[in-house]
C-alpha cells in the first residue's frame, strides 16, 4: 500500500470523492432535521404565522349599474321572429344590421329569452353572433326534408 507516487490513482480519487459526498449529504440531512425542529418549536411557542399585511392599492371604481332593457320579453321574441323572416328572405345583412342597432341590455334579454348563456362580461359581438346562430338553427330545424322513404310507401312497393 505504500506507493512511492505522491498522487492518488483514479480509483483512490473516486473513493475519496465518494466518501466526501456521503459526508456532505449526512451533514445536510442533519442540518435539515435541526432546521425542521427549530421551525416546529417556533410555531408551537409563538403560534401560527401572522397573516400578511393587506395591500393598500387604489380603490376600484364601482361598476356602473346595469341598464334595464328597453324591450319586453314578448317584444324580444317578436324581434326574433322578424329576424327569422329577414334571414329566410335572404336579407341577412338587414337582420345583422338590426341586431347591431340594439343596445347591450336588449341583446342580453333576447339571448336570455332564446336560452343562450349570457355571462357577466358578454360582448355585443358575441351576443350578436350567438343570436344569429340561433336564427340559423331555427330555420334549419323548421325545414321538413325527408331523407328516408316513409314506411307506408315502402310497404306498398314490396307487395306485388
Amino acid at each position: 500500500m505504500t506507493d512511492p507516487s505522491p498522487f492518488r490513482t483514479k480509483d483512490e480519487e473516486l473513493a475519496a470523492l465518494t466518501r466526501e459526498i456521503s459526508e456532505v449529504r449526512a451533514l445536510l440531512r442533519e442540518i435539515a432535521g435541526r432546521l425542521g425542529r427549530v421551525e416546529l418549536h417556533v410555531k408551537r411557542a409563538f403560534g401560527p404565522k401572522a397573516p400578511p399585511p393587506l395591500r393598500t392599492s387604489a380603490p376600484r371604481s364601482p361598476r356602473p349599474p346595469a341598464q334595464p332593457p328597453s324591450i319586453s320579453p314578448a317584444e324580444a321574441l317578436g324581434l326574433f321572429e322578424d329576424l327569422i323572416k329577414l334571414w329566410r328572405s335572404r336579407e341577412r345583412s338587414v337582420a345583422e344590421q338590426r341586431l347591431g342597432e340594439l343596445a347591450l341590455p336588449d341583446l342580453k334579454l333576447l339571448a336570455h329569452e332564446l336560452g343562450l348563456p349570457t355571462g357577466s362580461k358578454a360582448s355585443k359581438r358575441g351576443l350578436t353572433s350567438a343570436i344569429m346562430g340561433r336564427v340559423n338553427e331555427s330555420i334549419m330545424l323548421s325545414r321538413n326534408t325527408n331523407v328516408t322513404q316513409p314506411r307506408s310507401d315502402s310497404a306498398q312497393n314490396e307487395e306485388p
